[in-house]
């Protein structure tokens, strides 16, 4: 979904670049060692941790992700000087994916979303930012 005129990809891009965001994230989580979760094996608590990326920066630009408790994982790029709290804005498109996505019994998981009703709420939420 676009909320640019600076920058538009088509559908296959958009499959790429978050193929290769997923791939990140999953390499980072097997080298994220050093986390006090990882040391007690026994921990309960061990399915809230952080895992894999919640940032990268780049020159102009910054791409967050949020890592929900099901693994969807969901990436958002936006330009560095943004005076928003994205991870809000993250947290609220799960939301959306849970309650439109997830209760439509033609959807498949894994699949493209491909959803008027879905988009529309997208737009809506992220309208006030730009």
């Amino acid at each position: 979904m676009h909320f640019s005129e600076e920058i538009k990809l088509n559908s296959n891009e958009e499959i790429r670049l978050a193929s290769m965001l997923h791939g990140i994230s999953t390499i980072s989580e097997k080298i994220n060692v050093h986390s006090s979760f990882n040391e007690n094996k026994n921990n309960i608590f061990k399915s809230l941790e952080k895992k894999g990326i919640e940032a990268i920066e780049g020159n102009g630009f910054k791409i967050q992700c949020f890592d929900t408790l099901t693994g969807i994982k969901i990436f958002i790029v936006h330009k560095d000087d943004l005076n928003v709290e994205v991870s809000t804005y993250l947290k609220k498109v799960y939301e959306l994916y849970s309650d439109i996505i997830l209760k439509n019994p033609f959807y498949d998981i894994d699949m493209p979303i491909r959803s008027a009703v879905f988009n529309e709420h997208i737009e809506k939420l992220f309208s006030n930012i730009n």
